[in-house]
């Protein structure tokens, strides 16, 4: 006799997380507390949990990570996962209100740790969290509320610094305490009240500076790292002293410097680096001297006035540091290197017969947009290499006039790109423009201004790509470089002073950013990274190098074929073709 098998009720119906409510029949599937169950039950029914053995078959052993961090209010069935503290805890049987860890109800699953911040009294602390506390890192051992660290209850995690100013004869210090004392930075090795630093028993060096105290006082009683100043020279104090005035051995020279105090008077005492004029010639005070004019042995000659000396000779240095020579080019670094500008400019001119005719016309394509793009660039090269070359008034007039033509065209550029512009609009605005500034800046001393300003327009214009309807954000990012640049070269000055002296340029900043704000919507999209980015931190470089590598500055060696000024016109060609690649990302959704 045959068995007859019915395959038809070999089957199993996933009915989902399991409900009290239902009524569940042979061979349905639910989960519960992370498990698997298959009802085994002939008879259907509710109310039945997985759990009675006499309904379920645990099918598949399981988590839940549903439950979060730890409710004391839910009731959580085993293999569920709770986290409380940054430590993950597992259900073990069925449990309501009883907090892990608790060996009974849970296990620990994941180790982890929970960062709360500076400790404090009301905070409820659990294992492994984390607080701080005078500078230290505490580990909590235990559940805890009001427990002060260091106690039972707590570990140190990692000891930190307690920063505590000024040292002061009056404070309790602690281990790890900071304080400061002669520019000195000490750490408190052991506690600590009353106990000056230096002291091998209680403090160790942490860092060493410097205390500034300004001009010199002769009853100030200075000790060692206080710097001073005497007649714009800087020094050290390296022994306690008191109304010693520099030059003294109990001091050394800081930083070097001069104090410019005018024509001569035979009634001022002068001190060793004070200048003083005679006749046209500036002599610095070699030593101490009273009614001594010079020329005097007290005085040596520092810059030599206007006075004949016969024959050029070819032992000077130009402004810019190179020594100039007695040759057709005078000034041979700083000249060629202006040749990385030409090159760029005709580089591109070149590179513009493989670029389509038609379309919009842009710096993408043939068009008079990148056509006097390349001309600004040749047109830097050649001013700022008649300028070095010649050293002559009219090579500086061409020098500023090529700096103020490829800066402007940016600016120019934006405009037509803003205001739809035809090509022979944005040739007249551009040539009539840099024609009048060519005028003014032959006339008056205003390469600072200009450049400045069209720096800060085309700053404006850039922003308005993405912040054309936050007028806000186009008007304070560059009246914040103008101020600071303005405070950095004004010492003294605060920014209310920079409203008030500046008052036009910030009702100027703020039109502009205003109209910006109400022209068409600028449907023009450009990618900053990599180019924009790289051309403007090779003219930061560049203007970084600028200063040091005049005349008397620190990278200053006038016989040298490495010049500081021919790399920044190097930098400077670099940023050029940098931003040539990056209007050349433009998308025009006009």
């Amino acid at each position: 006799m045959s068995t007859i098998l019915d395959l038809g009720k070999l089957r199993f119906l996933f009915r989902g997380v399991y409900a009290n409510g239902t009524a569940y029949e042979t061979n349905d599937v639910v989960t519960y507390g992370g498990n698997t169950y298959v009802y085994i039950s002939n008879t259907a029914a509710a109310g039945n949990v997985p759990t009675t053995t006499a309904y379920w078959s645990k099918m598949v052993d399981g988590l839940s990570a549903q439950a979060g961090s730890y409710n004391a209010g839910t009731t959580y069935q085993a293999n569920d996962l709770v986290k409380v503290s940054g430590i993950v805890y597992r259900a073990l049987q069925t449990t309501t209100g009883n907090v892990p860890p608790n060996a009974t109800y849970w296990e620990v699953f994941v180790e982890g740790f929970k960062y709360t911040g500076d400790w404090s009294s009301a905070t409820q602390y659990y294992v492994n969290d984390i607080a701080v506390l005078n500078g230290i890192n505490y580990i909590a051992t235990a559940n805890n509320l009001n427990s002060e660290p260091p106690s039972a209850n707590w570990a140190v995690f990692a000891a930190g610094f307690q920063d505590k100013g000024d040292w002061d004869a009056a404070v309790d210090y602690e281990v790890n305490d900071l304080v400061t004392l002669n520019g000195v930075i000490y750490r408190c090795k052991a506690d600590s009240t009353n106990n000056e630093p230096p002291n091998a028993t209680y403090w160790v060096v942490f860092a060493k500076g410097f205390n500034h105290t300004g001009a010199y006082n002769a009853a100030t009683a200075y000790k060692i790292n206080d710097l001073l100043e005497v007649s714009g020279r800087t020094y050290r104090c390296t022994a306690a002293s008191t109304g010693n005035e520099p030059p003294h051995a109990s001091f050394s020279v800081f930083v070097d410097g001069y104090k410019h105090k005018g024509a001569y008077n035979a009634a001022t005492a002068y001190k060793i680096n004070d200048i003083v004029v005679v006749n046209g010639v500036t002599y610095r005070c070699t030593a101490a001297s009273t009614g001594n004019e010079p020329p005097h042995a007290s005085f040596e000659e520092y810059i030599v006035g206007f006075e004949l000396t016969g024959a050029w000779s070819n032992t000077t240095a130009s402004g810019y540091c190179e020594r100039v020579r007695d040759s057709w080019i005078r000034e041979p670094t700083n000249t060629i290197s202006n040749l990385a500008f030409v090159f760029v400019g005709m580089y591109i001119l070149w590179l513009a017969q493989y670029d389509p005719s038609e379309g919009k016309p842009s710096l993408s394509n043939r068009s008079w947009f990148l056509i006097m793009y390349a001309i600004s660039c040749v047109a830097v090269g050649m001013g700022s290499f008649a300028m070095h070359g010649f050293n002559t008034g009219w090579g500086g007039w061409l020098d500023v006039t090529g700096m103020i033509m490829y800066i402007s065209m940016p600016v120019f550029y934006n405009f037509s790109r803003f205001l739809r512009w035809t090509e022979s609009e944005f040739i007249s605005y551009y040539l009539i423009s840099n024609a009048i500034f060519a005028i003014l800046l032959w006339q008056y001393s205003l390469l600072t201004f200009l450049w400045g300003a069209l720096i800060g327009i085309w700053l404006s214009q850039e922003l308005a790509l993405k912040y054309q309807k936050q007028p806000h954000i186009i008007f304070l990012v560059p009246t914040s470089i103008i101020m600071f640049l303005y405070l950095y070269t004004s010492p003294g000055k605060t920014p209310i002073d920079f409203v008030i002296n500046e008052i036009e340029g910030v009702l100027l900043w703020a039109a502009l950013a205003y109209f910006l704000y109400s022209i068409e919507d600028i449907k023009l999209e450009r990618t900053h990274t990599p180019y924009f980015w790289a051309g403007f931190a090779a003219y930061g470089l560049a203007t970084i190098i600028w200063q040091p590598s005049k005349t008397d500055g620190v990278l200053c060696d006038p016989d040298s074929l490495i010049q500081g000024h021919a790399l920044w016109h190097l930098l400077g060609a670099v940023a050029m073709w940098c931003f040539y690649k990056y209007f050349r990302t433009e998308v025009d959704s006009y």
